[in-house]
């Protein structure tokens, strides 16, 4: 299934070639941070969830939408969706909490963690304009983002409770609203091609961050490639074959949730199932 993937992304490369909207999305990232700053300029020093939330909402408003193949480079695209990932998902988690829950102020400097190594590797490849007053924010958040990145290659330690889920919602989110009752073909199809491209960007993060056999990215992978082959499944009209893969899906996200998430469960396989927590 590696092989299939690795020819998917040569396949997306050369499709790529020669067209090009680079120019353009690294402007949409541009507006999108300086619209933020805008906003969060007027905040007061203590801010509350629903500020936090505003400050997000305003920088997605300003991401536009692009399809893969209307870009030049190929890894721009896919560091492009995995920052837009992750303040979807950071929006998602903070909905109903607070500030002075202890959980969310975890889940909120993870979030800023992974939206700072984004920053700084989207800027390694094409330079981040931003107007003058703000290139100072801008070159901080790119430096520490740079340390966090390194301190994350040379740490091989297994991944912690945030970060095994991070990459659970990611892969399953799509991939579970797709088997949704009542959805038409139309939707399944899209929400199934919308799953594609996030776990092969949960794969791509998987092993550019984490050393050769970190706990648990083996099982993380294994689990990428037997949804996609699910997914592909779906797609050539072998249904048994589908639902064996999601059944096997299934089991190895039932152990990494014992294992590390004292069975917690992503919130799309929570309403796909019916179970909530795997340990009751």
């Amino acid at each position: 299934m590696r092989k299939l993937f690795f020819l998917a992304s040569l396949v997306f490369l050369l499709s790529a070639c020669g067209k090009g909207v680079d120019d353009e999305v690294l402007e949409s990232l541009s507006t999108a941070l300086e619209s933020r700053w805008d906003y969060t300029d007027t905040l007061p020093k203590e801010v509350t969830v629903e500020e936090l939330s505003k400050a997000v909402e305003i920088e997605l408003n300003n991401l536009n939408d692009y399809e893969y193949t209307d870009y030049k480079d190929g890894d721009l695209f896919l560091l492009y969706e995995k920052y837009k990932n992750e303040l979807n998902h950071i929006q998602i988690i903070m909905n109903g909490k607070s500030t002075d829950d202890p959980f969310f102020q975890l889940d909120w400097e993870e979030h800023m963690k992974n939206r700072k190594i984004t920053l700084y590797e989207i800027n390694r490849l094409h330079n981040i304009n931003v107007s003058d007053k703000r290139k100072e924010i801008l070159e901080e958040l790119i430096s520490e983002g740079e340390l966090l990145f390194e301190q994350q290659k040379n740490n091989p330690e297994s991944l912690s409770h945030k970060e095994v889920m991070s990459h659970l919602l990611g892969m399953t989110s799509k991939y579970s609203m797709a088997y949704t009752t009542g959805i038409s073909s139309d939707e399944k199809l899209r929400y199934l091609n919308e799953a594609i491209t996030d776990i092969n960007l949960e794969m791509i993060e998987i092993e550019d961050k984490y050393d050769d056999g970190t706990p648990p990215t083996n099982k993380l992978l294994q689990l990428a490639d037997t949804l996609l082959l699910s997914i592909d499944m779906e797609f050539t009209g072998d249904r048994q074959g589908a639902y064996e893969q999601a059944v096997n899906a299934g089991e190895i996200i039932g152990e990494l949730s014992k294992e590390y998430l004292n069975g917690e469960l992503p919130i799309g396989i929570k309403n796909m199932t019916g179970i909530e927590n795997t340990n009751e």
